[in-house]
Parts: structure tokens; C-alpha cells; sequence
């Protein structure tokens, strides 16, 4: 039967023994340490002043001294553990970052400790940077302690995650942004197992019953007598071959990655231009722009001073400068036509010549493209005449960005576009 001692966390089961982080007690006759490393703050807190700096501190010489005994004494008794090949658990709580004094000389230093101090046990520490989240995501549907991710995941809830993993750390959840929040590390012949904390209040028997099944699992697959050094230079025969095939084909695997990896880069730069029938805003500019460098322009936003211009073309048919407007269930309106017409006068100013002014609109954006009305109200239409500008849709313009993406090398069809754009004022441009 698996010997269990707990530090920190309250299970309230005779089988299991439970401890306090800075007691006399040993740990060396578990088979299985769980921890909550909250226990720690308490200890590291008790003395602790708040700096100017916004941190804590401990500043009195003898406390920090004793704090680091006690972790140091932990520590070695966890890395025996390990040693011997046996399993602890831990919980994630935040971590908490205490400084200590370790020199009373002319410069006093400070050391930064934290309640996963503890864990410590080689170069390759664990970096528990603080952030919580309900999102996971699992990396490894194998991994023995999934019963508990099962049991808890509409409730649970990660505090903290790893910066950087170790080569040997096996990584269990991630949290939507790839961070790992729960794994597996090995030190010695052992195993740590990271894992969020269980549900506040939740049932204390079920979760010794979840917890020793993820064991059970583990002892079951996991557990072996490692492998002693002079076993690696022992070769039965057909081994080596069969290796060469593993790298050849692992080799070609991190090529069709790599493949996969790039031609996922290109689709996604690709499908950016489908941004033209439903965005607003700056991802509707960038995709104008790219547009209109696919037609031959030099498009570019431009951005001097108090003035600020959403788009600005040039070519050898000429220089116009657009403004751009997305609604989500209406025409464009007259505002946008008027935005522009100042745009174009703050222009002159700049240069000898006035530039064309082009108003391009995504009207009835969330609707679908045969749903869609008149996409600009009758006073757009009539200022648009007066002063001698363009309409321009982004449907319209998505229409020209298919044809010269299935035809790139048409000179003539890009030339039709610009000159379309020089010589359509008045009134709504057509390619």
C-alpha cells in the first residue's frame, strides 16, 4: 500500500499523513508527497515588510537565515525522494516572491524566495510566472493524471504557468496561449507532477479517489528500473538500423512540418483578402492596401503631424488618396464623403497639385453579398458628382483582387484597374 504524506493540504483521511512545511517531521517514508506550496507564504510573510519598490522583504538576518534552513532541509529530503524513484505532486497556486537578507555586510543583499523554492533541484528550475485562466487545452491525452483534468475541468482553474519549459518536461495542459499549466518533470529516478489546484471545497473523498486512480495509472505504465549507463553501449544486432530509419523518418517529418508550417504562413496571408467583405476599421485598410499593391499602386497609409490619411496611391496614371468605412448594417453616409473632401484640401497644402479623392465604403458588412442595398445614401451619390471624386466598394475590389490572383501576370488587366480608378470621377468605379 502506497504511502501518502501531505504538506499543506487537508485531506482529512487517516491513510494519509499530513505534515506542516517547517515541522520536524520527515518526508523520507513517503512513496507519494503531495504539496500545496501556499503553506510556504505563511512563513516566508510572517516577518516580511512591504518595500518602496513594491515588493516585500525580509530584513531581519536571523529569520531569513531559519526560513532558508527549513527550505533547504525540505528540499534535500524531496530530492531524496526522487532519488529512490518515488512521486511527488503539486499543486499551482500563485507564486508568491519574498526577498530575503543573505549579507549583513557594508552591501546588503537580497535574494529573491518564493514558495515553489522547494523545487529548485537543478539548473533547469521551473519559471512560475502568475496568471489565471479557465482555458486548457490537453497536449497529451495519455498523460496518467487526465482522470483529474476529467473530473474537474468545468470547475478548475490555473494561477500560475511555465515560462520555459526543460528538454525533459512532459507537458500535460496548456492554456490557450501554448503556456503550459500543467506537466511533468523529472529529477532524479522520480517524477514531480504540476498540476492546478482542486475546486475550493470540493469533496475531499472523491479527490483522494481521483488522485490515487492517476496513480494507480502511473505505477501501472510508468514505473520502470531506469536504464544504468553501461546498458546504452550494448547493441543487439538490427538495433542501429532500425534507428537510422526512426532519424530518416523523423527527418522527414520536421521537413513536412516545416512545409506545413509555411504553407499555413502563405494561406493565412492569402485569406486576408476576404478582410475586404466583412472588416472595418484598420484590418479593412490593410487589406485595401495590399489591393491596390497587387494592381501596380504604391499604397500606403500616411501619417504626418495632425494629419493622418487612410490611404494614399501613386502610379504613372497618377496620385489619389482614399478614405475607408466599413458599417455593419447600413450605406455610407455623407459624413465619410465630407472627411475626405477635408483630407484632400489638408493635402494640397503639402503639394502643388490637388490628389483624387477616392471614398471606399464596406456598407451592410455582416450581411451576406446578395443581401446587401445601395451601398451609399443619394447625398454620397450627389457629393460625389459635385466635387469630382470616386465611390469605390470593397466588393467590387475584391472582384479584381480574385482575377489578378488567378491571372498574376496580367499587366494589361492591372493597368485597366488603375485607369479605371483616374478616370471614373463622379461616380462608382467598376473594373
Amino acid at each position: 500500500m502506497l504511502k501518502i504524506i501531505s504538506i499543506g493540504y487537508n485531506f482529512n483521511e487517516k491513510k494519509i499523513q499530513e505534515i506542516l512545511f517547517d515541522d520536524e517531521n520527515t518526508l523520507l517514508d513517503a512513496d507519494v508527497l503531495i504539496i500545496d506550496p501556499t503553506c510556504i507564504t505563511p512563513i516566508l510573510m510572517d516577518d516580511a515588510r512591504l518595500h518602496d519598490d513594491g515588493g516585500y522583504r525580509i530584513e531581519n538576518y536571523g529569520k531569513s537565515q531559519k526560513i532558508e534552513s527549513i527550505i533547504k532541509r525540505r528540499k534535500k529530503e524531496m530530492l531524496q525522494l526522487l532519488t529512490c524513484g518515488k512521486v511527488i505532486i503539486s499543486f499551482l497556486p500563485q507564486n508568491n516572491v519574498i526577498s530575503m537578507i543573505s549579507s549583513t555586510g557594508p552591501t546588503r543583499l537580497f535574494l529573491p524566495t518564493t514558495n515553489y523554492s522547494w523545487a529548485d533541484f537543478s539548473d533547469s528550475r521551473p519559471l512560475f510566472r502568475n496568471g489565471t485562466g479557465k482555458s486548457f487545452k490537453i497536449k497529451d491525452e495519455k498523460h496518467p493524471f487526465i482522470p483529474y483534468y476529467r473530473a474537474y475541468k468545468e470547475e478548475l482553474e490555473y494561477n500560475v504557468y511555465l515560462d520555459k519549459p526543460a528538454e525533459n518536461d512532459k507537458i500535460f495542459l496548456v492554456n490557450n496561449s501554448d503556456n503550459p499549466v500543467a506537466w511533468t518533470t523529472s529529477e532524479a529516478s522520480g517524477s514531480i507532477f504540476f498540476i492546478p489546484p482542486p475546486p475550493q471545497d470540493c469533496d475531499k473523498k472523491k479527490l483522494i479517489g481521483i488522485l490515487l486512480q492517476c496513480l494507480n495509472r502511473l505505477f501501472n505504465t510508468s514505473v520502470k528500473t531506469p536504464e544504468p549507463e553501461w546498458v546504452k553501449n550494448i547493441h543487439l544486432p538490427g538495433e542501429e538500423v532500425i534507428q537510422e530509419h526512426i532519424t530518416e523518418i523523423q527527418n522527414q517529418i520536421d521537413t513536412l512540418i516545416k512545409q506545413k508550417e509555411s504553407s499555413e504562413i502563405e494561406k493565412n496571408e492569402l485569406i486576408k483578402y476576404k478582410s475586404l467583405l466583412y472588416e472595418k476599421g484598420k484590418r479593412l485598410e490593410n487589406a485595401v492596401i495590399n489591393s491596390f499593391k497587387l494592381m501596380g499602386f504604391r499604397a500606403e497609409n500616411f501619417t504626418k503631424a495632425d494629419m493622418e490619411h487612410d490611404v494614399v496611391l501613386t502610379s504613372q496614371e497618377g496620385r489619389a488618396i482614399a478614405e475607408i468605412e466599413g458599417r455593419d448594417n447600413d450605406a455610407i453616409h455623407i459624413d465619410k464623403l465630407d472627411q475626405l473632401s477635408r483630407v484632400i484640401d489638408e493635402d494640397f497644402k503639402e503639394n502643388e497639385s490637388y490628389a483624387e479623392g477616392i471614398l471606399i465604403g464596406n456598407p451592410y458588412r455582416l450581411h451576406p453579398l446578395d443581401q446587401r442595398k445601395e451601398p451609399f445614401t443619394d447625398k454620397v451619390l450627389i457629393g460625389v458628382k459635385r466635387k469630382n471624386f470616386k465611390l469605390l466598394t470593397t466588393v467590387e475590389l475584391f472582384g479584381a483582387v480574385v482575377h489578378i490572383l488567378e491571372n498574376p501576370n496580367d499587366e494589361i488587366y492591372k493597368s485597366k484597374c488603375r485607369k479605371a480608378i483616374f478616370s471614373s470621377s463622379g461616380y462608382e468605379i467598376k473594373f
